[in-house]
């Protein structure tokens, strides 16, 4: 995928790059599939833009700020227009180039064309490239399978340096994190919630009715979501019956919740699950509140 402009080209303090993630997922017989997702960024913008809403600092070698100076303040590239760095040096760089070239370009969103007709590159628009390799024309398919079993069983069980407890293969601890969130719900911290309760001071939402899911309300309370929205003057009521895609009778539902308690926005938490909130959206918005 090629991005908006984040990222400063090697030698370069300027936004000229995308952070332009490349992902490569290789099925397995009995382990997981093998998933690769990664920024060729030094770290994913989401990475800072988290630390930012956290107060928390950055490792200086994840961006600079807009004069090109090391940075560990997250506001430089959040707020300030500063640039991550590539990973790797000139290697990053180099792949985070060709990344965009084969996306953003070779898909034409970059390709511009001026009035009279001739070209200008507009950069910074989304590009994708989306490719499948049928593995059974390069060899047998469960015999391929097979072999990356193998090969992940030999990468974890390889010698591991001191103060390393357990050796990962890519995707591995995200979906060991998934399968965690899916029991115990997610957490939004403090920074997140500050963030949350920001927006809905600056719409001019008094009101807003919180439904979430019994895990996701027992995470959220953990975390302190509604007592920051309640320090701040903003009531709320929730509904424990957030249970898979909300029915059109749940909305209903959530209509008539809103109008008893008066509500002027509904905020939904899913706990585990991810739900297509643009059509949710579409449906809440359509109903008579």
């Amino acid at each position: 995928t090629s991005t908006s402009l984040m990222v400063a080209p090697f030698g370069g303090f300027e936004r000229a790059l995308g952070t332009n993630p490349i992902c490569v997922a290789v099925p397995a017989e009995k382990e997981r599939p093998v998933i690769f997702d990664a920024a060729t960024s030094n770290a994913a913008y989401n990475k800072s833009f988290f630390a930012y809403t956290e107060g928390r600092k950055i490792p200086s070698d994840w961006g600079m700020d807009s004069s090109g100076n090391a940075t560990t303040d997250p506001a430089d590239i959040v707020k300030n227009g500063g640039a991550l760095l590539p990973f790797g040096g000139y290697k990053g760089y180099g792949l985070d180039f060709i990344v965009y070239l084969i996306t953003a370009v070779l898909a034409g969103s970059a390709i511009g064309r001026n009035s009279d007709g001739s070209i200008f590159e507009d950069a910074g628009k989304v590009g994708f490239n989306f490719a499948a390799i049928d593995v059974s024309r390069f060899t047998n398919l469960d015999d391929f399978k097979k072999t990356v079993d193998l090969s992940v069983s030999r990468l974890r069980t390889s010698k591991k340096k001191e103060g390393t407890e357990r050796i990962y293969v890519p995707g591995e601890i995200e979906a060991e994190l998934y399968e965690k969130a899916r029991t115990d719900g997610l957490i939004l911290y403090d920074g997140v919630a500050s963030e949350i309760t920001r927006t809905i001071n600056e719409l001019g939402i008094k009101k807003p009715l919180i439904i979430a899911g019994k895990r996701a309300k027992e995470s959220v309370e953990r975390e302190g979501f509604f007592k920051s929205l309640s320090e701040n003057g903003i009531s709320t009521e929730h509904t424990e019956d957030f249970t898979g895609y909300p029915s059109q009778n749940q909305f209903e539902k959530y209509a008539e919740l809103a109008k008893k308690y008066g509500a002027d926005f509904i905020i939904g938490i899913g706990g585990g699950r991810v739900l297509d909130t643009s059509k949710a959206a579409g449906d809440i918005a359509s109903l008579p509140v």
